[in-house]
């Protein structure tokens, strides 16, 4: 099934086993004629949807066997990157808010979302290693085929910034205190191969 890319859904070369409408309309009746998941800002299902620090992300997901559901994921509320992502793992969709990344497996969207970071700036994928990397302004995480693959720790004090993958690892850029001009991370585990190193207490 090939996906839909709408504004709003990035596959990133991807192949996700499902198709995403983002910001679908709602139905004059009310009734959107299949299920309705609402979560909270920790990931929970909940009842009352409620998204009072800015504007939801709300998108229905059809899968494969021709079933669908309706999502609704609330506002990180400090800014940020807003969008729907595809991953590693074709069952999996993350879900960006204003900075505020939902990870969950489409197949059973009444479980709970990990919550994979907040505040991100960035999302950018990589191809070999298959990675979705959320980037915040100082730290990174990682999606591979199996969900959160690491949390880096502090790589700069501010503006960290995904650049390429090469044959060293992942290239970061940032302010590190008038230090080497990028930063370089190993894609299997997050840590810091090259680069200015900033130690932080």
């Amino acid at each position: 099934m090939p996906s839909i890319d709408l504004p709003g859904f990035e596959p990133f070369g991807f192949s996700p086993a499902y198709d995403v409408e983002v910001s679908p309309e709602f139905p004059g009746d009310g009734d959107w004629r299949c299920a309705v998941v609402s979560y909270d800002r920790d990931g929970e299902p909940v009842e009352a949807f409620a998204s009072r620090w800015g504007d939801p992300v709300i998108l229905r997901i059809m899968l494969q066997d021709g079933s669908s559901w309706v999502g609704m994921f609330p506002s990180g509320g400090l800014g940020g990157v807003t969008g729907v992502f595809a991953c590693p793992s074709p069952h999996d969709v993350c879900v960006v808010a204003e900075g505020l990344a939902f990870l969950i497996d489409v197949r059973d969207p009444a479980q709970r979302c990990v919550v994979a970071h907040d505040q991100l700036v960035q999302v950018a994928a990589s191809a070999d290693p298959r990675l979705l990397i959320l980037v915040r302004f100082l730290d990174a995480v990682a999606i591979g085929e199996a969900g959160v693959k690491w949390k880096s720790a502090r790589l700069c004090v501010d503006d960290l910034r995904f650049l390429e993958v090469t044959p060293h690892g992942l290239v970061f850029e940032g302010d590190n205190l008038g230090g080497s001009p990028t930063i370089t991370v190993d894609p299997e585990t997050g840590e810091q191969v090259a680069g200015t190193r900033i130690d932080w207490p």
